[in-house]
C-alpha cells in the first residue's frame, strides 16, 4: 500500500522524489513486524506462544534437522482453574515455564493451553539429568499465593526424526500423546516409539471408520437377552453397538470406538443412530407381543448431560410409535456420580415421558451410596467384577462384599440385574440370594437382530 501511494504521488508530481522514502518505510514496516515481540509472546505466561512454536518447529523441520520436542503436560488444568482461578493457574504455568527454562537453558513455548514445550538439539541420553529434575519438580507442591497446588502431569518426548512427510504430523502426535497418556500410572515420562506411532495410526484409522460409519450406516446393533428367574423366561435385552467394518483393523471393542467417538464429538450422532435402530427394530417386529417388556439402551457420559438428549429421544420414539415405557436407559455408575445437575434434569424430563433408568456397571466406579438414596434407578446392574472374584478367584472377602451389596440394593427396593453370568453355579447362587434378572454367556451371547428373534421365539415358546 505504501508503494502504491508513493507511485501515485510520484506520477502526479514528477518533481517530488518520494520513491526512496517509500522503500525505506516499507522495509521499516517489515522489520518492525518481524521484530514485534508481542506477536510471539504469550501474555498469560510470559513465554513464547503457540505461533512462535510453530514457526520454530517448522524451520527445524524444513531444514531436515532432527530435534527433541519435550513437553510438560498439565493433565488437570481445568480442575486447577476451577479451584484457584484462571489468573493463578496461568501463574502456575509461568512457574513451570521458568523452571524448564532454568534447567534446560533454552526458550520455552506455551504450545497448547495445558502444555509447555521446548525444542532441544541434543540426544535423549544427554538430557536425562534435566528430565529427572523436571520430573521431580512436577511431582512437588507448587505454592501460589495462599494456595498449595498438587498437579497431575506428565512429560512427553518426541523425536522429530520419526516424521518425514509433514510438520502437521508432529502436532497431531503431540496432541495425541497429551490426551492419551494422562491416565497411565506407570510413569510420568512418555517417549515416542514405534509402538506409539502404530497406536496413533490405529486411533486415526478408527476415527476415520467412525466418520464413514455415521455417513454410510456402518453400525450394527446386537441384543443380549436378559433372563427373568421368577417368570422363567427372557423378558428383556440389552442393545449393544458394533462397527460393521471388521476387516480394516479387525474387531474393534465398543469401549474403544465409543471413547474415540466421545473425544471427537461424534457420540451424539452415534447415540442417535443406535436409538433409531432399536426403535425401528422394535416397531417392525412388535417386540412387546413377543414377551419383551423393555430394551436397555446405553447412554454415554456426554449424552447424559447433553441438553438436546430428551428432545432427540422423544422425536425418535414418536417417529416409530414406541412407548417410552418400553425404553430403559443405562447410565454408568461413574457418569452418574460425575455428571451433576444436568443429568438430573435430563433424567427427570425422560422419566416424566415414561422412560425408566438403570445404573450400569455398579461396582466399577466410586460408588456414591448417598446418591443411590437420592436418585431413583429402576434397575441396578451388578458388574462382573463384583461377581467373578467369588467364583473364579476363591476370594473369601469377595463373598461378603457381594452378599452385602445385594442385600443393600434389595433393602433400597431396587431390582438387580447380574451381568457376566457364565455358569450354572453362578445362576443358582445369584438366584438364591434374591437377584431376579440374569445376563451373560450362560444364557446367550449378544445376538444379531434376526438371531435374537429366533432365540426369543424358541426360548419363550
Amino acid at each position: 500500500m505504501i508503494w502504491v501511494i508513493a507511485a501515485v504521488i510520484q506520477f502526479l508530481n514528477p518533481g517530488m522524489l518520494v520513491s526512496g522514502l517509500a522503500i525505506v518505510l516499507m522495509l521499516l514496516f517489515i522489520y518492525l513486524s518481524f521484530e514485534n515481540p508481542k506477536e510471539h509472546t504469550d501474555e498469560a505466561t510470559g513465554t513464547f506462544n503457540k505461533r512462535a512454536f510453530h514457526l520454530m518447529l517448522g524451520d527445524q523441520f524444513e531444514s531436515g534437522k532432527n530435534v527433541l520436542v519435550v513437553s510438560v503436560v498439565v493433565d488437570d488444568l481445568g480442575r486447577i482453574q476451577t479451584a484457584i482461578g484462571h489468573d493463578k493457574a496461568n501463574l502456575m504455568l509461568e512457574i513451570i515455564g521458568n523452571k524448564i527454562q532454568f534447567v534446560f537453558q533454552t526458550s520455552v513455548y506455551h504450545s497448547r493451553s495445558n502444555v509447555m514445550s521446548i525444542l532441544i538439539d541434543k540426544k535423549l541420553e544427554a538430557i536425562a539429568p534435566q528430565l529427572k529434575e523436571i520430573e521431580s519438580f512436577i511431582e512437588e507442591t507448587i505454592v501460589i499465593s495462599q494456595f498449595s497446588v498438587v498437579m497431575k502431569s506428565h512429560i512427553d518426548i518426541i523425536d522429530t526424526g520419526f516424521f518425514k512427510d509433514s510438520c502437521d504430523d508432529i502436532y497431531e502426535m503431540m496432541n495425541y500423546m497429551a490426551d492419551h497418556h494422562q491416565d497411565l500410572p506407570d510413569s510420568r515420562v512418555h517417549i515416542l516409539d514405534n509402538a506409539m506411532v502404530n497406536e496413533k495410526a490405529r486411533y486415526t484409522t478408527i476415527e476415520n471408520l467412525l466418520h464413514a460409519a455415521i455417513e454410510n450406516d456402518g453400525f450394527q446393533v446386537v441384543y443380549q437377552p436378559i433372563f427373568d428367574v421368577r417368570a422363567e423366561k427372557f423378558h428383556s435385552a440389552e442393545a449393544l453397538v458394533r462397527l460393521k467394518d471388521t476387516t480394516t483393523v479387525g474387531f474393534i471393542p465398543p469401549d474403544e470406538f465409543i471413547l474415540i467417538a466421545e473425544k471427537k464429538g461424534m457420540i451424539m450422532d452415534l447415540g442417535r443412530i443406535v436409538f433409531e435402530k432399536v426403535c425401528q427394530f422394535t416397531q417392525e417386529n412388535d417386540l412387546p407381543k413377543m414377551g419383551i417388556e423393555y430394551i436397555e439402551v446405553n447412554l454415554s457420559g456426554i449424552q447424559c448431560v447433553h441438553p438436546d438428549l430428551p428432545k432427540q429421544l422423544q422425536t425418535i420414539m414418536k417417529r416409530f410409535a414406541i412407548k417410552p415405557a418400553f425404553i430403559n436407559l443405562e447410565i454408568t455408575e461413574t457418569a452418574s456420580v460425575e455428571s451433576g445437575e444436568m443429568l438430573n434434569r435430563n433424567m427427570l424430563h425422560l422419566r416424566n415421558m415414561g422412560c425408566s433408568f438403570s445404573m450400569d456397571d455398579f461396582g466399577t466406579g466410586y460408588s456414591n451410596l448417598s446418591q443411590m438414596a437420592e436418585v431413583v434407578y429402576d434397575l441396578v446392574k451388578l458388574d462382573r467384577s463384583l461377581i467373578w472374584p467369588y467364583f473364579y478367584e476363591e476370594n473369601t472377602k469377595s463373598h461378603a462384599i457381594l452378599v452385602n451389596v445385594i442385600n443393600m440394593l434389595l433393602e433400597l427396593n431396587v431390582k438387580i440385574v447380574a451381568e457376566g453370568v457364565e455358569t450354572k453355579e453362578m445362576t443358582d447362587y445369584l438366584s438364591e440370594h434374591g437377584i431376579t434378572y440374569l445376563q451373560g454367556y450362560y444364557f446367550s451371547k449378544p445376538l444379531a437382530a434376526a438371531d435374537f428373534l429366533n432365540f426369543i421365539n424358541k426360548k419363550n415358546a
